[in-house]
C-alpha cells in the first residue's frame, strides 16, 4: 500500500526490494482497489498492465436474497461462550 508509510527509512527499503522481487516473479497480482492496481501498474512499468488484477472487498447482494438470518442461542468466538 504505496499511502503507508514504512516504520523507518530501512523499512521502506527492504519493504521496496521485497516488493519488487514479489512482483517480478509472480504470475499474477491481486490488489483489493482499483488505486492499488494502477498503484502497481505504474511502479511496475515492466510488468505487463494485464499482470495487475482487482479484486474487490466485499459481497454480491444477489447470493443472499430469500436468505433468513436466526439467531443461535450461543455465540462461540474463539472457544469463549456468551450467552444472550
Amino acid at each position: 500500500n504505496r499511502r503507508v508509510r514504512p516504520a523507518s527509512p530501512l523499512h521502506g527499503r527492504l519493504e521496496t526490494r521485497l516488493e519488487r522481487r514479489f512482483v517480478r516473479s509472480a504470475a499474477a497480482v491481486i490488489a483489493n482497489t482499483p488505486g492499488n492496481r494502477d498503484d502497481f501498474v505504474a511502479c511496475y512499468p515492466e510488468c505487463s498492465a494485464d499482470k495487475f488484477v482487482t479484486i474487490t472487498n466485499g459481497f454480491d447482494a444477489a447470493d443472499f436474497e430469500g436468505l433468513t438470518a436466526e439467531k443461535p442461542a450461543k455465540f462461540t468466538i474463539g472457544g469463549v461462550r456468551w450467552r444472550r
